[in-house]
């Protein structure tokens, strides 16, 4: 399969190949969503914690004595069916686990037919480099903001700063580090590498931009053979 190969302003530079086995899968939703609610089970954090009666405090003394008050027996306050004593079976945040267990290959399946149908309905491209003057925010807002309405139909007048602006994932090589500082404040623009490719990512960014040197380590992350 061949697509256009873009320079940061843009324009077309030539043609490049791209693989069959990522970028020409049909979409399963099925597989899709098994994925990507795994994916968010596995990054939750088991946060809920609450006391038992040996960790609340106060209730060292016996409330009244054992009989003689008519009173049914208590040994603490502290006891769960006081008010403001322990829980009983309450969440214990490490003692539970969200993980569910989602198998390499299907991983691999989801993202490439991700892509595939991101490519598909124009909203994946692939750049030759992108070079800054200097490691400032506003100089990859300027780059992309150009960028994405030269290769869709977006108005050239969207500012980065509006709410209309779409959001972008812009994948690059590990070695580009002065990207990612560059765009670490702007809320709809995400530069991720491949090592931190996830389903996640691709379906909360609409539009994806892959730099040129990214593809033969893509090729390598995905294709099993």
């Amino acid at each position: 399969m061949e697509i256009s190969l873009y320079n940061q302003q843009g324009e077309t530079i030539k043609s490049i190949e791209i693989p069959d086995k990522i970028f020409d899968q049909k979409l399963n939703n099925e597989l899709i969503y098994q994925v990507y609610t795994s994916s968010l089970s596995n990054a939750r954090q088991p946060l809920a914690f609450v006391r038992n009666r040996g960790e609340v405090r106060g209730g060292g003394k016996k409330p009244w004595a054992q009989k003689g008050t008519g009173r049914a027996r208590h040994g603490s306050i502290r006891s769960p069916i006081w008010k403001g004593g322990g829980f009983t079976f309450g969440p214990r945040q490490k003692e539970v686990n969200f993980k569910k267990k989602i198998n390499k290959r299907q991983r691999q399946l989801a993202i490439s037919q991700v892509l595939s149908q991101k490519l598909r309905d124009g909203e994946l491209f692939v750049v030759d480099t992108i070079s800054l003057e200097a490691p400032k925010t506003k100089e990859i807002a300027k780059i992309i903001k150009n960028l994405l309405p030269k290769l869709t139909n977006l108005d050239t007048k969207v500012s980065s700063k509006s709410k209309q602006f779409p959001s972008c994932l812009l994948i690059v090589s590990p070695k580009e580090a002065l990207l990612k500082r560059s765009a670490r404040n702007l809320s709809k623009i995400k530069v991720s590498t491949l090592d931190n490719l996830n389903i996640l990512d691709l379906l909360n960014f609409k539009y994806v931009i892959f730099l040129s040197d990214t593809l033969p380590i893509l090729e390598t992350l995905l294709i099993v053979k």
